[in-house]
């Protein structure tokens, strides 16, 4: 496939001047595209450049000509950003438009380009490719190996060449110009999320960049081969006698407190009588422990993963089959844990300490062998440059500036009202947005609201942020706020899908998607901490400290029915379902009995749901003696008790159809019917269809 090169400033300049003698002097159209073609493919030589037979083709500069003449013309036209760009400047500020015309002729002539003016693509390609080995190291020695070239590197590139485009980049690659990018390029209406569909791979690309190029210790890495997870822990638990023990600042993160952990960074943590071990960032730390399970709890977290795979939820855990999905949905790359085994790190870190607790949870660990120590981050300046010695006097001007630049502070409430303005239908709260927002309100944001803004904005999965009456309502978001604390204080639990259908005609659709997006966001605002599970299909909300595991849920449930059919003589009806467990779907309990309980089963008699334990079959007292003759018979006869034999002598004993007097026309539950009242001497078991003695 071919690549079409874009045109730089200089060119543009060109193509103008080209226009503008044909369209106010009249000339020859056709002499002074062809003159324009020689001209850019003699400068592109001066430059280097490998260049085709097809660069900057006469056919191709007729149609670009045509394309810059609507623009200077003003019509509706699609048109590169530069474009516009040179014509604004020819018309707002000529004699600058007229200078550099001017100094690109004169470098034709002389066959040199002037200093600064150098096609930042050719800079950006010799730099990149002379890092891209040791850029590709240092992201694998933090986790980050899979889709390397796919994520990172193209889009990487991607956006130097835009910022290129873009005037953000002229003539060299510092510090400077990095942090401009990230800050004022990423601000601007064209890269918001809704217009530039790769803006979050495209920031992650360059952060890392940014991170890898700040970090003093890849110097030392880039003669090291890859390590594979065993060696780099040890390397990890090495590298910890060497670190101070302690840092200033720090502090000890206490599980189950509701900590905030918004621009904070992880410094150590210690399992148990292990080694301390230091990370940079909650991200390694996560994979780190993830790792580190899997090494020993293989089969638990791959029943994490099949759970949700099962419940269409992939939201912590994928394999290769999902691996494409995940990417195209959200447009972040998974950490490589095991062969075709993925964790997704697109989280912040608070939920990041809430998931290390859960899987702690899922291995039967212990969450308090493990300690966390954190600090607070602070605004760090760019340090190091590769490429220009003035970058670092650049970087104290700039800062300089901006603080000029805003006299006045802002507070809160003007920070929300421009919130509301500008992203209505969400916003990424990082430092390009912020620039957006002093820009708009023309003042200096605090540290201090923006982390107000971090703890009270609801962040979606994909990195998105909202204000919560942006979402709903205000008086209808504690309405659901209290509807959560009643169903938690009934039954400890609630099905989020339920909750969800009730208020989904009143939430703004841009924010809340579906029901996974709403689960995360009532874990959010509610006080209490809320863990969602899934039981089958149906996601349940329940109360974490209440229950540490679905197991103790599920029972907990159970005992609830149990009690509540032995209250109405074995029988409850559909009504007083509903009554006494609300927040539930009829459905979602009748999969809980149907699965997992061996004393319970589900009727339904004139279209109406009833819930029945076998008293309320009908089941006599004398039903366990007739049982045990039926078998006994069974026995002597030489037969095999399989569910047919059994019901065909115990009707016949009964002197009745035992599933038609019963109720019970599915197979399983006269199965059930059988073990639970059998009361042999021996024990019995059903196996494949047949209910025989269990083998010592």
């Amino acid at each position: 496939m071919i690549q079409m090169t874009r045109y730089d400033e200089d060119e543009v300049i060109l193509l103008l001047d080209a226009c503008l003698q044909i369209k106010n002097h009249g000339q020859n159209k056709r002499k002074i595209i062809e003159d324009l073609s020689e001209t850019m493919r003699k400068r592109a030589l001066i430059r280097g450049l490998a260049i085709t037979d097809s660069f900057r083709s006469v056919d191709s500069l007729t149609g670009r000509s045509s394309v810059m003449e609507c623009v200077y013309d003003g019509l509706q036209v699609e048109a590169p950003t530069r474009f516009r760009k040179i014509v604004e400047l020819y018309k707002n500020n000529y004699p600058e438009y007229k200078r550099r015309l001017d100094e690109i002729r004169e470098s034709l002539t002389t066959g040199k380009i002037p200093t600064g003016r150098e096609d930042a693509t050719v800079l950006l390609a010799k730099v990149l490719k002379s890092l891209q080995d040791s850029f590709r190291r240092w992201l694998r020695k933090r986790g980050d190996e899979l889709g390397f070239k796919a994520n990172y590197w193209n889009h990487l590139v991607k956006i130097l060449d835009i910022s290129a485009h873009y005037g953000f980049i002229d003539g060299s690659l510092n510090e400077e110009v990095l942090t401009r990018i990230e800050t004022e390029l990423f601000a601007l209406p064209d890269f918001q999320q809704d217009v530039f569909v790769s803006r979050d791979a495209a920031l992650l690309a360059l952060r890392n960049f940014i991170d890898y190029w700040n970090d003093d210790s890849k110097e030392d890495e880039e003669d090291e081969e890859y390590l594979e997870y065993g060696e780099y822990e040890e390397d990890a638990a090495d590298e910890a006698d060497k670190s101070p023990e302690g840092i200033f600042g720090e502090l000890l993160y206490q599980f189950d407190t509701g900590t905030r952990l918004e621009r904070t960074r992880p410094t150590r943590i210690k399992y148990g009588d292990r080694k301390t071990l230091h990370f940079k960032s909650w991200t390694e730390l996560y994979v780190w422990v993830v790792r580190s399970l899997y090494r020993q709890y293989p089969k638990e977290l791959q029943g994490v993963l099949q759970k949700e795979k099962i419940a269409g939820n992939h939201s912590d855990f994928l394999d290769k089959s999902l691996y494409n999905h995940f990417k195209d949905v959200y447009r972040h790359n998974l950490k490589r844990i095991d062969d075709n085994f993925y964790l997704n790190t697109n989280h912040s870190a608070t939920v990041i300490v809430e998931k290390i607790h859960e899987w702690f949870d899922v291995c039967g660990l212990d969450i308090s062998d493990l300690t966390i120590y954190y600090a607070k981050r602070k605004n760090q300046n760019l340090k190091g440059n590769r490429f220009s010695k003035g970058a670092s006097d650049a970087k104290k001007k700039q800062s300089a500036s901006r603080k000029l630049q805003y006299k006045k502070t802002v507070h809160v409430k003007a920070a929300l009202d421009a919130i509301r303005e500008l992203f209505p239908n969400g916003f990424k709260l990082d430092d390009s947005t912020i620039a957006l927002l002093e820009k708009k309100i023309g003042g200096h944001i605090k540290i201090s609201v923006f982390d107000y803004l971090q703890e009270r904005s609801f962040h979606r999965r994909d990195g998105l942020s909202f204000l919560s009456d942006s979402i709903i309502d205000p008086a209808l978001e504690e309405e659901i706020v209290r509807k959560v604390q009643e169903y938690l204080k009934k039954n400890g639990s609630f099905e989020v899908q339920v909750l969800y259908n009730a208020y989904a005609d009143v939430l703004n659709p841009a924010c809340i998607r579906d029901v996974g997006d709403f689960a995360d966001w009532v874990r959010f605002f509610t006080t209490r901490r809320l863990k969602v599970s899934f039981i089958g299909t149906f996601a349940i909300a329940r109360a974490q400290r209440q229950f540490r595991t679905e197991e103790e849920f599920s029972e907990f449930l159970l005992q609830k029915i149990r009690a509540a059919v032995d209250k109405y003589d074995g029988s409850l009806e559909e009504e007083k379902i509903r009554e006494m467990f609300p927040g539930f779907s009829l459905e979602a309990l009748c999969y809980l009995i149907r699965s997992q309980a061996d004393d319970l089963f589900v009727k339904e008699i004139d279209g109406k749901i009833y819930f029945k334990n076998f008293e309320g079959a009908g089941v006599s007292e004398d039903f366990s003696q007739k049982l045990l003759k039926t078998l006994g018979q069974i026995d002597d006869l030489k037969l095999i008790p399989t569910s047919d034999t059994i019901h065909a002598l115990l009707s016949l004993n009964l002197k009745c159809n035992v599933r038609e007097a019963f109720g019970l026309e599915e197979d399983k539950y006269f199965r059930k019917l059988v073990e639970a009242n059998y009361k042999g001497k021996k024990p019995r078991k059903w196996r494949k269809g047949v209910f025989g003695k269990k083998e010592k």
